[in-house]
């Protein structure tokens, strides 16, 4: 006899801009079942384990594929209901399902239909994460069926015009799937092909880590991927088309009575002839002392020989190798010909790894030679040690470099190892306008200086200057030194502002010897309820700076206070805000919160199954069911001591305990390699966090942070001494769903837990788990 327990697969999408989303199972066994079960049936939670995304976008019109693939793990056949939500703004093009190969059509509910199946999945999971989806209509189709230890695979097509504001157009797909399901997916992708008759400049996503390759002015493919992973993010991508040059975009985000955040965004063309690609003048200073022998001699050598294979015919180059002394391919930088060229890998190949380290002598050697106007000069410094001969002191060599480089050369440094003075080439890169970079001494050297050297082989615009004219005050820009512009490569400045209105903003810069200025507008406004990833990641910018100012430059108070703040409210973990993590974040007995994250267990059925964070399913003419442990929280997982000293060492990767003081050896490397990182992130990317478990302690819903105190979540800015009037709801309620209908902007927060302290608009909103309240009755 086969057994059927009816299903909700939901697939569920954000607000505006929307677009259709990840799938969740949501069990719900036969009505009426023996009370008690003899031999009750061990029962898992069907779960998605594929989820793969294929978008066009032609013209401001994207089509979306999506190709999901759900597994049964259980010993027994069952039916369901797949349920895929609407945007009011999607056209649907076309819903298609496969099951056994055979293709199903589906239906279209009206919003208010669709409310009551929404409300009723919350009810029965007591998981509120749906509620943001009330008042969308829906696809519903019958799944049946879903074979025994099985797949069923689902595949939706639809089309959909996307939203274009401030010439900035945005394509939004829901790719959360953490507040469904714990379950770690098997493979997650989103490929996007981004097509316009308009030249694409920037293309962007705050919200994940992808790979942009460019395919001239017209194509550009977007790819991320996953694997193993519970996706807690929705994917926005953001792209700007524009017959200009340089294109320049704004995104704006501003709550009510506060100061606003910004981001902007300047992109270059990306076809370029020749002669528009402003002329270099590189120079490569390699350290060939005793401790490179071997192996990092060989790979440095590599990396030589690739730059000069691919120096472009109008720069002019040279070669300084130092060791205990200092010797040059050319007292003077030489054109590219193919003859120099050549001379100059007969240079590279007799070099041999012997004596000291000549910092002092090699940097002065490298900036006596001036270059002319219109040339770009770009020095490369590489070593894998501290000055051993010459002058020692690292103070002394930043002021000579400060004095011979009158010529404003970009100096990019590479450290190779440990056993390096970071404080030092830090600062040669942050006073010079260039970059610093370290790889380990078993790493790819080659594979690193050529991955760079292609970055900066085209310059297009340098010397930049950002200048805001109109009614709007900008500050806290970051980077506070605009880098150079070079093709294929996208600046993304964070900031913030005050005022509001129609503001000019002026790109200054200079295109070989030619200064340019490129004007575009933009409006800030009063308030901006969209974007609102921006806040976070501005202050991701600003901890950033601020600790790496405390590493290089030293300590103050206002610097660690301005870290803390930022860190409690976006929740930013650094040596200065761990307490937030160990402390505020769990209870006294290290135990993590009730429906902390974690990986859902198996349910056992007695007349309810045990969901995503307890509770049954429902039962009939829509009354709830309930599983044996749902008039209580679960049990909080304690916290190991081996996770608590993940989140400790997590910590202390970005200093503190003597390590941000610290300028020599591994511990100094990797928390200078650390924040460089965190000074350029422009996503939210956080899977260093993850896995350092942070994500199990700390909840972030857009710009809002939630610890868990007192038995809630409550968000950071909750703060009882202002006494803002308080509304105070049971979860579950007819009143808790009143609530949520009258305040659409809570819904969001709410998916935070069952209980939860949010602030919003001026009131204190706390939900209270009903079990807590009937103890409180007692």
């Amino acid at each position: 006899m086969i057994r059927r327990l009816p299903l909700v697969a939901l697939a569920v999408l954000a607000l505006a801009p929307a677009a259709l989303a990840q799938g969740i199972v949501v069990e719900n066994p036969p009505w009426p079942g023996p009370e008690p079960v003899p031999n009750p049936q061990p029962f898992q939670n069907v779960f998605i384990q594929n989820h793969g995304v294929e978008t066009t976008i032609r013209q401001g019109v994207a089509e979306t594929t999506i190709d999901q693939v759900f597994h049964n793990p259980n010993a027994m056949q069952l039916e369901g209901t797949y349920v895929f939500p609407l945007p009011e703004t999607a056209a649907i093009g076309k819903f298609s399902m496969w099951m056994d190969g055979k293709e199903i059509e589906g239906e279209v509910l009206d919003a208010e239909k669709a409310r009551g199946i929404y409300e009723s999945i919350v009810q029965s999971r007591r998981d509120p994460g749906l509620l943001e989806y009330v008042g969308r209509k829906m696809i519903q189709a019958r799944v049946f069926p879903i074979p025994a230890q099985g797949d069923v695979r689902i595949r939706i097509r639809y089309a959909q015009e996307l939203e274009t504001e401030g010439g900035v157009t945005v394509y939004a797909y829901p790719l959360n799937s953490s507040k469904f399901s714990k379950q770690p997916l098997e493979n997650v992708s989103v490929r996007v092909s981004l097509e316009s008759d308009i030249p694409l400049k920037s293309v962007y996503s705050p919200t994940h880590a992808v790979e942009v390759v460019r395919e001239g002015d017209h194509k550009a493919s977007i790819v991320y991927e996953g694997e193993k992973i519970v996706p807690d993010v929705d994917f926005r991508l953001y792209y700007q088309v524009s017959k200009k040059d340089f294109g320049l975009a704004v995104l704006s985000h501003r709550p009510a009575g506060e100061d606003g955040y910004f981001l902007v965004m300047i992109s270059p063309k990306e076809e370029y002839a020749p002669e528009e690609i402003q002329p270099k003048d590189f120079t490569l200073v390699v350290d060939t002392s005793g401790s490179m022998l071997g192996p990092k001699m060989d790979q440095a050598k590599k990396a030589l020989v690739y730059c000069l294979s691919n120096l472009n015919a109008q720069d002019r180059f040279r070669i300084v190798r130092f060791s205990t002394d200092v010797e040059v391919s050319s007292p003077e930088l030489v054109p590219a010909s193919p003859e120099n060229v050549a001379k100059a890998k007969e240079f590279v190949a007799a070099m041999e790894a012997r004596g000291g380290t000549n910092i002092h002598d090699s940097l002065a050697e490298a900036l006596k030679v001036q270059s002319a106007p219109g040339r770009l000069p770009l020095v490369i410094f590489m070593t894998d040690g501290k000055p051993t001969i010459s002058e020692r002191e690292p103070g002394k060599i930043l002021d000579k470099v400060g004095e011979l480089n009158r010529n404003g050369a970009r100096i990019f440094v590479f450290g190779v190892g440990d056993d390096l003075n970071t404080h030092l080439l830090d600062l040669i890169a942050e006073k010079h306008r260039g970059a610093r970079s370290y790889v380990g001494d078993k790493d790819d050297i080659d594979t690193q200086v050529g991955s760079f050297y292609e970055k900066v082989s085209s310059p297009v615009l340098s010397d930049l200057a950002l200048s805001f004219e109109g009614g709007v005050k900008i500050s806290d820009l970051y980077p506070k030194k605009l880098p150079d512009l070079f093709k294929g490569t996208q600046l993304v400045l964070f900031g913030r502002y005050s005022g509001e209105g129609d503001v000019a903003i002026r790109l200054a810069g200079k295109i070989g010897a030619q200064a340019r200025e490129f004007v575009y507008e933009a409006t800030f406004g009063a308030t901006e309820a969209r974007n609102e990833f921006l806040p976070r990641l501005w202050a991701r910018r600003k901890v950033a700076y601020l600790l790496d100012e405390i590493r290089l430059h030293g300590e103050s108070d206002e610097l660690k206070d301005e870290i803390v703040r930022l860190g409690k409210q976006h929740g930013i973990v650094t040596p200065y805000t761990s307490f937030l993590v160990l402390e505020e974040g769990m209870d006294p007995t290290t135990a993590l919160p009730p429906n902390a994250d974690r990986p859902m267990e198996p349910g056992v059925w007695r007349g309810g199954l045990e969901g995503g964070s307890g509770g049954g399913a429902p039962g009939p003419a829509g009354e709830p069911g309930r599983s044996e442990d749902a008039s209580k929280a679960p049990e909080a997982p304690q916290l190991g001591e081996e996770e608590r000293k993940n989140l400790e060492s997590y910590a202390r990767q970005l200093g503190g305990d003597g390590v941000m003081r610290e300028s020599e050896g591994r511990d100094a490397v990797e928390n200078s390699k650390r924040l460089d990182e965190l000074k350029k992130a422009d996503s939210l990317d956080d899977s260093k966090e993850k896995e350092a478990g942070l994500d199990r302690v700390i909840r972030k819903i857009e710009d809002k942070t939630f610890y868990f105190r007192d038995g809630a979540w409550t968000d950071a800015s909750f703060d009882a001494e202002k006494k803002l009037e308080e509304v105070k709801v049971t979860f579950l309620t007819a009143e808790y769903f009143e609530l949520v209908r009258g305040v659409p902007a809570l819904a969001k927060y709410l998916a935070v837990g069952e209980s939860a302290v949010v602030v919003l608009e001026g009131k204190v909103y706390r939900i209270v788990a009903a079990e807590k309240t009937e103890e409180k009755k007692e």
